[in-house]
């Protein structure tokens, strides 16, 4: 569909926040840690992968 999975996750997590559901946390699989890093955003801290 031409987007990312990291913008495919984030669609999901806007979807799941416009209907007012709580995101408990996330589980990541064949993630390779060495790709990645962090950054804060408002309150929160985000871990991206690519």
């Amino acid at each position: 569909s031409g987007e990312s999975r990291i913008e495919m996750a984030q669609n999901a997590k806007n979807a799941l926040e416009n209907v007012n559901a709580k995101i408990l946390g996330v589980v990541l699989t064949k993630l390779n840690k060495n790709s990645g890093g962090s950054y804060y955003h408002k309150y929160s801290h985000y871990y991206y992968y690519e």
